[in-house]
């Protein structure tokens, strides 16, 4: 699953980065979960132009998490693609009232 970048402005109210939130403890979690954006981070930092897994110029660090092309990586954890797909869902921006008036 990934992000688009300029499709975050559903995510504004979500801190996808830094701060003490459930949100972010899931982040958290996923990247120590799934080793593949933790695999390719380090390829990245290491300056590596070449992997035979991936195609590293697709890739792209930012602060402590990892983008494709221009796409948010979000780690293969349920519990985070639950809370994203939530967070966007009930999000008056969404316009989907939320659970509580679907009823």
């Amino acid at each position: 699953m990934v992000l688009k970048s300029q499709s975050l402005g559903l995510l504004a109210d979500i801190p996808l980065h830094f701060g003490a939130s459930p949100l972010n403890e899931l982040w958290t979690e996923a990247y120590q979960a799934d080793p593949l954006p933790n695999q390719i981070l380090m390829i990245l930092e290491q300056g590596e132009r070449y992997s035979r897994l991936i195609s590293i110029a697709e890739y792209a660090k930012d602060g402590n998490r990892l983008h494709y092309r221009d796409w948010l990586y979000v780690p293969a954890h349920e519990p985070l693609k639950l809370a994203i797909i939530r967070e966007n869902h009930d999000a008056p921006a969404a316009g989907h009232p939320g659970r509580s008036k679907n009823t």
